[in-house]
């Protein structure tokens, strides 16, 4: 049988035609990241991935995405939140980010496709395991 080496090292053929209805998927995603908190990079990156898309590209174009719906979104916030203080906490989450990202453009562009897919799906389970955990106890 093949090893794991060479499952998570071989090449992914990626799709060549358009992903189909990535308006509906942006709208359903860009909802539930509203109304819950989150969302939009589980459901549409791992849609976008899961079709077959490149993971390469579609991380990349889902977080560009991201950016400006979180930026609508921190707008809507800062206007709607009035007198309240919660800016260290966002000014934390911004800091955070400014180090996670060259991170994460790094191991995208050294990993291979499969890898980057299995690594992607174990972080997500594993985050979605203790969110249920959490919401359950």
């Amino acid at each position: 049988g093949a090893s794991l080496g060479d499952i998570l090292g071989a090449a992914i053929k990626p799709r060549r035609e358009e992903p189909k209805h990535v308006g509906k998927l942006g709208l359903a995603g860009g909802f539930l990241d509203a109304v819950g908190g989150g969302g939009w990079g589980p459901v549409v990156t791992t849609t976008l991935v899961g079709t077959g898309n490149d993971p390469r590209i579609t991380i990349g174009s889902v977080n560009l995405a991201e950016f400006f719906l979180t930026f609508i979104s921190a707008g809507v916030f800062a206007v709607l939140i009035g007198d309240q203080s919660p800016w260290t906490t966002v000014a934390g989450l911004v800091i955070g980010g400014l180090f996670a990202a060259p991170f994460a453009a790094l191991l995208t562009a050294k990993l291979h496709t499969k890898a980057l897919l299995a690594l992607v799906g174990t972080v997500i389970v594993i985050v979605s395991s203790f969110n249920i955990y959490r919401a359950l106890v």
